[in-house]
């Protein structure tokens, strides 16, 4: 699960999440025959959440055993940054807004001059 800023290609995103869950190594294909005659594929990757800073979304990739799995992860995490950072895809920083009353900010501001 990675968030993506709103600026970013959901598309591209989710097609590099899919293409590098699908080259790892640990990947194990639990689909039934009835999954594989209907379509479903490998690795599903859909949008999960929009977030206050970022859009989730989230590959569904499974592996053999917990420890397979987590070397997955992590390895994927790395590999996927690496493709977001190369193909333009953000993943963001929080943004905040502060919101001041008049007299708070001329507090502030006061203090400052003072501080000079």
């Amino acid at each position: 699960e990675i968030g993506i800023s709103y600026d970013s290609d959901i598309d591209l995103a989710k097609k590099i999440m899919k293409e590098e869950c699908e080259a790892h190594p640990n990947l194990y294909d639990n689909r039934t025959n009835q999954d594989l005659r209907n379509g479903v594929p490998l690795v599903i990757v859909r949008v999960t959440n929009l977030g206050d800073s970022s859009v989730t979304i989230r590959a569904w990739a499974w592996a053999w055993d917990f420890a397979a799995a987590f070397v997955m992860k992590c390895e994927l995490y790395e590999s996927i940054k690496k493709r977001f950072d190369a193909e333009g895809v953000e993943i963001p920083f929080p943004h905040r807004t502060l919101v001041f009353k008049k007299n708070q900010l001329n507090q502030l501001t006061t203090n400052d001059d003072h501080n000079q």
